[in-house]
């Protein structure tokens, strides 16, 4: 009986190892890319990657530059306005600093 156990994993292994023979058999062995095919590939992924940036640059520039002259159009047409909206920007962002500010000192007086 202490044999019995050891012949029943012996059976599993086996069985393992014959499904594991026939999946190696079902695949073919795959050929890796040769040291050119690499490099080729290198090359291409580089060109691609300049590309694409150099694309993402002019839409980044064309963006900016409309919002740009947006803005100029909008001070030059509209002076008085331009200028309410521009202060209550800068009212509105030393009042969310203080704020915060004030957020982030209760918050340290609780941790001490």
């Amino acid at each position: 009986m202490a044999k019995e156990p050891n012949h029943e994993e012996d059976l599993w292994i086996e069985g393992m190892n014959r499904q594991l023979d026939r999946l190696d058999q079902m695949f073919e062995e795959v050929n890796s890319p040769t040291l050119e095919q690499l490099e080729l590939l290198a090359v291409r992924t580089a060109q691609n990657r300049r590309r694409r940036m150099r694309r993402e640059f002019m839409i980044f520039l064309l963006v900016a530059v409309f919002l740009a002259g947006g803005g100029l159009m909008a001070a030059l047409s509209i002076p008085v306005a331009f200028m309410i909206i521009h202060g209550v920007s800068l009212l509105s962002g030393i009042t969310i600093l203080l704020l915060n500010k004030g957020i982030r000192g209760e918050g340290k007086r609780d941790i001490q």
